[in-house]
């Protein structure tokens, strides 16, 4: 019954390691995308590109 109550716990903790580095890297994959974005417009920050975007008008 202890062994039942040890895996149980075991399992648990490597669930939670396996949730830890799939959510590091979609937040990896999301900083990248991001960044990516603000190269491609010729920008190095989100406010740069925010200026960037605004109507001829403004």
């Amino acid at each position: 019954m202890a062994d039942d109550a040890d895996a149980a716990v075991a399992f648990a903790q490597r669930v939670e390691e396996v949730q830890d580095l799939v959510q590091g890297l979609v937040v990896e994959a999301a900083e990248a995308l991001v960044d990516g974005k603000f190269e491609s417009c010729g920008c190095s920050s989100p406010d740069q590109a925010k200026q960037g975007m605004k109507s001829p008008s403004e």
